[in-house]
């Protein structure tokens, strides 16, 4: 009911004129959610198979769950039993609008499911790396509840889930092969994901998987940033930046390159600025396993 309404015209237009949006600018689409889809523990792996916690942020369970069965599907491969965490955006929407007491409270809340449910797991694993950039970033320096020790020895346990297989290429329980492509692996990396980690957070695991394949952007932000570029005073700025690199790379790519990008809002940049669908890493990854 919610897709109906975001695309028919005159609820479309009546949304615009309440929320400021931008009539050019598309709204994500809502799916059945992850947790409903997500199903039993897979068999197939011994009994003393590692664990890992994958962190299913408010994207990857409502409007992208397909990246999160791929994310499950991918780390089966190498042997892991996968544990969902129901997280929500990690405060990351609270922070990026200076809602600050409110992402103080939201991340007491989150803290406390949390930290139990990855007990006894190898690593707490993300997709959304503005996820990831919440808990490792920004919930050390909260003045949370929590101890702080806690909230930084959480930190030192996050990693994407490609930058989890890259780093631990040579001690998996199993390592999958992959089939190549028939063109080039094209990566845009997510903004926080270069400040923080660099782009072969992701870029590592490509070219594990695909050598000789993996084409690294040198871009700077695709422009939407969160929500940034849905507003009707932003839009055209949001659009101007998108084109500074993103936006072209996304349009000239040959006949069988695969446009890869980890971030949910760059990803909607590309389909809304360049017609294009671009894969999550773990997506291509999935998708090609032997």
């Amino acid at each position: 009911m919610v897709n109906f309404v975001n695309t028919f015209a005159p609820s479309r237009a009546l949304a615009n004129r309440l929320l400021g949006l931008h009539p050019r600018r598309s709204l994500p689409r809502f799916e059945r959610p992850l947790r409903k889809r997500w199903g039993h523990d897979s068999g197939g792996l011994p009994a003393d198979a590692p664990t890992v916690a994958l962190y299913a942020d408010t994207f990857t369970q409502h409007n992208e769950p397909g990246i999160g069965l791929a994310a499950r599907r991918l780390l089966e491969a190498f042997g892991y039993r996968v544990r969902p965490v129901w997280g929500t955006a990690a405060a990351r929407a609270l922070l990026s609008v200076g809602l600050l007491e409110d992402a103080i409270a939201q991340t007491d809340r989150e803290l406390r499911t949390l930290l139990p449910a990855i007990e006894g797991t190898e690593a707490l694993l993300f997709v959304e790396p503005s996820c990831m950039s919440a808990v490792t970033d920004d919930w050390p320096m909260l003045n949370c509840e929590t101890p702080k020790a806690d909230r930084a020895a959480l930190a030192e346990r996050c990693a994407l889930v490609e930058q989890f297989i890259d780093d631990r290429w040579e001690a998996h329980p199993v390592r999958p092969a992959f089939n190549a492509p028939e063109g080039e692996v094209v990566l845009h990396a997510h903004c926080h994901q270069k400040a923080l980690w660099g782009a072969a957070s992701s870029g590592g695991a490509l070219e594990r998987a695909f050598p000789g394949r993996v084409r690294t952007l040198d871009t700077s932000c695709c422009g939407l940033a969160g929500s940034f570029g849905y507003t009707r005073e932003r839009f055209d700025l949001s659009m101007r930046v998108g084109e500074l690199g993103v936006l072209p790379e996304a349009r000239r790519r040959n006949a069988g390159d695969v446009l890869t990008m980890p971030g949910t809002s760059c990803r909607h940049q590309a389909k809304d600025g360049a017609g294009t669908r671009a894969l999550h890493p773990v997506e291509l990854m999935a998708s090609s396993l032997a």
